[in-house]
């Protein structure tokens, strides 16, 4: 058992470096099923970028911010999380 979870916690702790989780990712057996339960804290939809471009408008000297309509933001929301 102990070295099922010396296991998981290093599976954890490379994906950890690949993926920036909002909280520290545990684990746990159900040792009746021999399942294996990962808690792993997602963000938020205030996490995520919501700035879908910028364009210079050369006739006003002036950078334009675009950002995601709540449409686009809560898909790309839903694509993060799932």
């Amino acid at each position: 058992m102990e070295a099922i979870n010396k296991y998981i916690e290093h599976v954890i702790s490379i994906n950890h470096l690949r993926f920036q989780f909002f909280g520290e990712p545990r684990s746990s057996i159900d040792l009746e099923t021999g399942v294996v339960i990962l808690d792993v804290p997602l963000p938020s939809l205030a996490n995520l970028p919501n700035v879908k471009e910028k364009k210079f408008l050369k006739t006003k000297h002036q950078i334009k911010t675009i950002y995601l309509s709540e449409r686009e933001l809560n898909k790309l929301y839903d694509d993060v999380i799932y």
